[in-house]
Order: C-alpha cells, then sequence, then structure tokens
C-alpha cells in the first residue's frame, strides 16, 4: 500500500466510524462518549479492504520495539526520548516482507496537549525505524474527527487554524514533514447545520539516495 491508499483508507474509516456510530446511538457522534476504540476498528477495517494482498499484515496494538525490530533499521543509533519499547501504537501496516511500512494513531478527537504527544511520538518512529537509518517505516499518520455548528467553510476554516497550532505546538526536533488533509462532510440535526471532517496528519522523512532505499521503495509500492 503506497501512502495515497493509506490516507483515503484512514479519511473513510473515521467517516464509516461517525455514520455507524451515528446509527446505533440513534444520534450521538463519537465525540460524546470515550469511544476510540471504535474508531480505531473502523480505521483499520478500512485499512484491510484497501490492501492488494490479504496476506499483507495490518495489525493493532503492536508494540514500538516490535515495530522497530521488524523496520530493520541500520546502526543501533540513541533511541529517541520520545520512545518507550513496550509502548503500543494504534495500527501498523506492513509489507510483503513482513516489515512495517506505516503507523497509524486514531484519536476521537483533537486535544491539543496529547495529539502533539502523539505526533512527537509518530515522528520518533519515522525518524529512528525509518528511511534515513534505511528502515522500513515510511510514514506515520495521526487520524481524527472534528465538527463544527454552519457549512463547511466553518470546519475548513478550523482545519486551517488546526495547521497554525500544529506549527506552533508541535517541536519537530527530527526535521520530517507533514501534511494535513481532510474528507468533509455536512450533516443537520435536530434542524441545525453542521460541518464535519476527518482529518490526517501524515509525518514522513526523506530517503537516502542509494541502492537499498531504491529497492525498499520498490518493495513498498508493490505491497
Amino acid at each position: 500500500m503506497d501512502k495515497v491508499a493509506i490516507n483515503t483508507a484512514v479519511l473513510k474509516g473515521i467517516k464509516v466510524a461517525f455514520d455507524k456510530f451515528e446509527e446505533w446511538t440513534y444520534g450521538n457522534w463519537p465525540t460524546d462518549y470515550g469511544v476510540e476504540s471504535v474508531v480505531q476498528v473502523h480505521v483499520a477495517s478500512e485499512l484491510v479492504k484497501a490492501r492488494t494482498n490479504r496476506k499483507y499484515p495490518i495489525c493493532l496494538e503492536p508494540k514500538f520495539g516490535e515495530i522497530l525490530d521488524s523496520a530493520r533499521a541500520s546502526g543501533k543509533g540513541n533511541r529517541p526520548k520520545e520512545i518507550s519499547w513496550s509502548k503500543r501504537v494504534d495500527i501498523a501496516i506492513f509489507n510483503s516482507r513482513n516489515r512495517p511500512i506505516a503507523v497509524v494513531e486514531v484519536k476521537r478527537k483533537w486535544v491539543t496537549k496529547t495529539c502533539v504527544d502523539d505526533l512527537k511520538r509518530i515522528a520518533a518512529l519515522v525518524k529512528h525505524g525509518g528511511p534515513t537509518r534505511s528502515g522500513s517505516v515510511r510514514n506515520g499518520f495521526l487520524v481524527f474527527y472534528i465538527h463544527r455548528k454552519g457549512n463547511l467553510n466553518t470546519v475548513r476554516n478550523a482545519i486551517t487554524k488546526l495547521e497554525e497550532t500544529i506549527k506552533n505546538k508541535w517541536t519537530n526536533r527530527f526535521g520530517l514533514k507533514y501534511e494535513v488533509s481532510s474528507k468533509t462532510w455536512r450533516k443537520s440535526w435536530d434542524d441545525e447545520e453542521y460541518a464535519h471532517a476527518a482529518v490526517s496528519i501524515r509525518v514522513y522523512g526523506r530517503p537516502k539516495r542509494n541502492r537499498m532505499h531504491r529497492e525498499l521503495l520498490l518493495e513498498t509500492n508493490k505491497s
């Protein structure tokens, strides 16, 4: 699976989780209850549907240590302070060699402190197990849901402000890149209009240009 397929699937998973939860509860939204696991499962389900080969694992709650050991990054290096070997990531996506190519952290809503902390951990995983050290973890995603009362412009403006928050609050100490994308929709309730969005923040690094990375890129794209 490439980054576009992963990003499309995780955004769709947030929307599916919203629709299902609203149906189950007759009008409640995921932000009304502590149901992060519901969102996580639906995101994983959409990733399973999007994979090109059923043998490529989509794993829930693998440990950081398991991911980094499987990533086979070159050299031991100093483990970033953000990484605890026993901590778990919500979802990990593996390729045909059973090497992790992406990690996904799922939130039911944006909370600045916890989401910024997740971005730090995602960045540490990409840096320590990713392309700059010849590892396989090429992308990390933080995905969540937001809503605003009003039309679609209200939630789009909220996403723009969110990007400023990320820029100001997240100390991107590894020098990685990130991009924000979203899937928006409208939904009325009790004669009031609301705008909703599934949001994805992708964190990624720049690979070294050598033979090993060319081979890794080819293998990742095939998966």
